[in-house]
Order: C-alpha cells, then sequence, then structure tokens
C-alpha cells in the first residue's frame, strides 16, 4: 500500500526493477569530452569529440512497512548484483543503467526512508513511448 503522504506531494516516481522510489532531488550530468589542436592559421580546431557516460544522483523517499529487512536486501541487490536496469523517472527512461552508490538513511519516518542512489548510463535519455 502506497503511503499517502508521498502521493500528496506528487513526487515523481522512479522505478528500477520492481523497486518503487518517490524523488525528492535529482542531479544530472553528461560531458561531451574533446580535444583541441592548434590550427595553420593560428587558430584552434577542436577534435576527437566524444560524449562520455551519464551521471544521475537521486535523492529519493521509499515505503518502509512490515518488510523492512526485504527493503534493504532489495536496495543492496541494485548495487552488489551488477545487473544493469532500464530506470524510469516520470516519463524519462534512462536506459541500460548501471548503479554505483547507494545509502539508506536509518531515520524512518512516517514509514518511510530516505536513499540516496547514483547511477551511470551510456544511452542516451528517451522519454517513455520513444524508440530508439
Amino acid at each position: 500500500m502506497e503511503n499517502e503522504v508521498l502521493n500528496n506531494l506528487k513526487y515523481k516516481k522512479v522505478l528500477i526493477g520492481d523497486i518503487c522510489l518517490y524523488l525528492c532531488k535529482m542531479n544530472f550530468s553528461v560531458i561531451n569530452e574533446y580535444s583541441e589542436t592548434p590550427s595553420v592559421s593560428g587558430g584552434v580546431c577542436v577534435t576527437n569529440n566524444a560524449v562520455k557516460s551519464a551521471k544521475i544522483t537521486l535523492d529519493a523517499k521509499i515505503i518502509i512497512d512490515d518488510n523492512f529487512e526485504d527493503v534493504i536486501l532489495s536496495l543492496e541487490n541494485l548495487v552488489r548484483d551488477k545487473t544493469r536496469y532500464d530506470i524510469s523517472i516520470g516519463n524519462l527512461i534512462f536506459s541500460d543503467s548501471l548503479i554505483v552508490f547507494l545509502k539508506f538513511s536509518d531515520s524512518i519516518e512516517n514509514g518511510f526512508a530516505s536513499v540516496t542512489l547514483s547511477f551511470v548510463t551510456d544511452k542516451k535519455l528517451k522519454k517513455a513511448g520513444e524508440i530508439s
């Protein structure tokens, strides 16, 4: 049963496999690495550019009920099993994402706990329903 407090605050749902989180804050970065070489005219030419993997960090809430231990085990498995996930945040899809960091807050209030999660993907961000 979903927590009414989270639903009333209209947090965006974050779906990772069968785990549902509620987004509080997201940091997203993607960098286009490039090289510069001098030209014969004294200027600069940009060469060898490539987009690096996107890095995403989420601060979220997760509902905690009587299955506290199962929630902890499921979260730990996100990192330990090294599975790549399609992570859905609202209508955005981060395809083939690898979870690289997870922190679970031990202060549980009002039936939910805080989770910080970081993941990377080298796939282009897309909206739900788009064909890749």
